[in-house]
């Protein structure tokens, strides 16, 4: 998917907001984009904000995205979305009144003949930029705004803010169905201390290039993919209390292999929660029910028992 493309002879149909966690309702929206730039021979493009408007705003404290811009990319090329533009939300972006917007940047810079926006939209200064707004607007320039419906479930409206309250709680499994595929996290495996391997469970110590929203800590199930394939796992998330207090570390266990991982990447789908982390009282005892924590997710993955 292109980055960019020459806005000035290129006509567009444009959807522009916060792509964070580009669940369902995402998906909405750019599958209307899609539809809609289909019908009119037009280019699918995605604009998405970054940082997020929360940050700037000051609504919120700084936090990794649900879904770095490197994962956003492929998918949104995968939903049909022909470029993906990375617009700076600042205090000038802030401060901008919606006319000057959607004359500056939709109808010169993009030539956006189609705007798709979601249920809740609204942009420039003071929220101005409603729907009804952009429809008055885009009539003076030849602009269509669409507005698409909210993806709901039984648990409400399906949104950034509900998926990350999900994971601040562990809930990784009911992740999944408003995402339409599992959560992952991406990084380098680093050495580690081999505290694992000398347990009995050697695990990869998981290193992301750039901040990554994590769940809550404790032990996932889930997969590991790379070089390896893709292959059940375990997930250790934190600051391995029983050693100590220590920086918080993501440890993948993966069922069934003792290769080298060190310096390859890795995604990790998280699939499930298994249990909080504890303090052990000694090696021992961590060993046990490291033990027990695997033979319960051999079960959930209906693997056989390990040789050991």
């Amino acid at each position: 998917m292109s980055r960019a493309v020459d806005g000035a002879r290129t006509r567009r149909a444009v959807t522009l907001g916060v792509f964070d966690g580009l669940h369902l309702g995402h998906r909405a929206l750019v599958d209307r984009l899609v539809r809609e730039a289909a019908g009119e021979s037009l280019l699918p493009a995605v604009v998405t904000l970054e940082p997020h408007p929360d940050v700037v705003l000051g609504h919120a404290p700084p936090r990794p995205p649900l879904t770095p811009l490197h994962v956003q990319a492929p998918l949104l090329a995968e939903w049909g979305a022909r470029e993906l533009r990375v617009l700076r939300f600042d205090s000038r972006l802030r401060e901008t009144r919606a006319a000057a917007f959607v004359r500056h940047y939709l109808a010169a810079r993009l030539n956006a003949a189609v705007l798709v926006v979601g249920p809740d939209f609204a942009l420039g200064w003071n929220r101005e930029g409603t729907p009804a707004r952009l429809a008055e607007l885009g009539r003076e320039l030849g602009l269509r705004v669409v507005q698409e419906q909210p993806v709901r479930d039984s648990g409400g409206p399906v949104s950034s803010s509900r998926l990350r309250r999900l994971l601040d709680e562990g809930r990784v499994a009911e992740a999944v169905p408003l995402l339409g595929r599992p959560f992952c996290t991406e990084g380098v495996v680093s050495p580690g201390r081999g505290m694992g391997r000398t347990l009995g469970f050697p695990t990869a110590n998981l290193v992301s290039p750039e901040p990554a929203y994590l769940p809550a800590d404790g032990i996932y199930r889930g997969t590991a993919s790379g070089s390896l394939g893709s292959r059940p796992c375990l997930v250790s998330l934190g600051a391995r209390p029983t050693f100590g207090p220590g920086e918080r570390v993501l440890e993948v266990y993966v069922l069934d292999f003792d290769g080298d991982l060190s310096g390859q990447r890795l995604r990790v789908d998280w699939l499930a929660y298994q249990r909080g982390q504890q303090r052990f009282h000694s090696p021992e005892d961590l060993i046990e029910q490291m033990r027990q924590d695997e033979r319960v997710a051999r079960e959930a993955f209906g693997l056989g028992a390990r040789e050991r």
